[in-house]
């Protein structure tokens, strides 16, 4: 299960950031039209940069979590005899 959620969470990481790249470069071409596209984009780096990780924690935090719960259960039932 650890691979598929990386898998999933890694192409919407990656459509995430080609978007940015794409507004960056816009951004780029079009910096004398306005003077917060700059900052604004510098920003969004930033903030996609920390979801990132923290996404990328989060997978392997609850995947580790759902083995252990999965392995207690499998202990507990098949301890008992009817």
């Amino acid at each position: 299960m650890l691979w598929i959620t990386f898998g999933l969470y890694t192409a919407f990481a990656a459509t995430l950031w080609v978007m940015l790249f794409v507004a960056r470069m816009h951004a780029y071409k079009f910096k004398n039209y306005s003077f917060h596209i700059e900052p604004v984009t510098k920003i969004l780096m930033i903030a996609l940069t920390m979801l990132t990780l923290l996404g990328y924690w989060f997978v392997f935090t609850i995947d580790s979590s759902e083995s252990t719960i999965g392995q207690t259960l499998r202990e507990t039932t098949s301890g008992r005899t009817f």
